[in-house]
Formats: C-alpha cells, sequence, structure tokens
C-alpha cells in the first residue's frame, strides 16, 4: 500500500512538473516568435576571417553603435529605425 502512494506522489510530481514547464514555455515562444518582427538588425562585415579583419568589424561595430545609440533607442518601431538608416546611410558608412 506503501509503494502505491509513493508511485502516485512521483507521478503525480512529474506530471506537476511537465504542466508547469509547458505552461511556462508557451508564453516565452510566443514572445520570441514576434522579436524578429520588431527589431532591426544591422549587420557589420569583415573583409575575410582573418583576426585583423574580425578585431577591425568589432571596431567598427561598437563606434557605429556608440554613434547611433541614442537615434536608435527613441525609435518607437523597426519602420522608424529603418528610416532613419535610410536617412543617414552616408553618415553612418563614415
Amino acid at each position: 500500500m506503501k509503494t502505491n502512494k509513493s508511485i502516485l506522489l512521483i507521478k503525480s510530481a512529474i506530471i506537476a512538473f511537465v504542466l508547469t514547464t509547458l505552461y511556462s514555455v508557451i508564453p516565452f515562444q510566443a514572445v520570441c516568435a514576434e522579436i524578429p518582427n520588431n527589431v532591426f538588425r544591422f549587420h557589420i562585415l569583415a573583409n575575410s576571417d582573418t583576426e585583423e579583419d574580425q578585431t577591425l568589424k568589432l571596431k567598427v561595430r561598437d563606434k557605429v553603435l556608440e554613434r547611433t545609440k541614442i537615434l536608435f533607442d527613441t525609435a518607437n518601431s523597426k519602420s522608424d529605425a529603418e528610416e532613419f538608416v535610410k536617412a543617414n546611410l552616408e553618415t553612418i558608412e563614415e
């Protein structure tokens, strides 16, 4: 009898764990699925895979982010960010 109660308790714990995991993962997946629609991705490409070119790429990325951070922070949407880049592309490329 004691063994049956132990088995029932273990099964109940497993079911509770599975349900808790499912109910926490489903909303997270919905948020993750929406992120690409609301994020403006800006790629800096290196000339090659050499360490020197990769280091330069990271320096360029950091400088671009530093100079555009305030403007991107004020963008209310992805389209606002895209318009900002279009209007300031020459300045960003410098």
